[in-house]
């Protein structure tokens, strides 16, 4: 049974540094992109593909497989979960997937989004979202690189 070691919430889902950094960081042996629109564009998993580090499997789910699947991916596995944002993750979340922490990597700046820090920009249902995870017991861990200090949550309810 895969266990998932990280749940990241990224907008821009696979890229470089995921391979490059966050893998490492957490151990993890594969890779699960859950996002409904990926699931349908070969293109852009071919994309994703290119910037998976060799030996490393990358899936592609619908949050709904995800729900049933992503437990059964494979044995003896740790899976890093890219989702795009705070509504798919607390779907994975309240449907039993079982994750200490949340990491808000990036949510790219829209005009009508409060900034929480250079790389994350939330609007009212993504601190509904996220408030929803912290009543849930989760810890929202908010940085870009694996490298970098966390910044406090209070900055999104703020």
């Amino acid at each position: 049974m895969a266990k998932t070691v990280l749940l990241r919430i990224d907008d821009r889902l696979m890229h470089g540094q995921i391979g490059k950094s966050w893998l490492k960081e957490v151990g993890a042996d594969i890779i699960v992109v859950v996002n409904d629109k990926t699931f349908m564009d070969e293109n852009s998993q071919k994309l994703m593909e290119i910037v998976t580090p060799l030996n490393t499997k990358i899936y592609f789910l619908t949050v709904e497989k995800a729900i049933k699947e992503l437990g059964n991916l494979e044995d003896d596995t740790e899976a890093l979960v890219l989702v795009e944002n705070p509504k798919d993750a607390l779907s994975l979340v309240e449907n039993g997937l079982d994750i200490d922490m949340v990491n808000v990597g990036n949510m790219s700046r829209k005009y009508y989004k409060k900034k929480v820090n250079e790389t994350v920009y939330v609007d009212d249902d993504d601190i509904a979202c996220f408030k929803e995870l912290k009543d849930l017991g989760k810890t929202l861990d908010i940085r870009a690189l694996s490298t970098d200090k966390a910044d406090n949550d209070d900055k999104i309810f703020n």
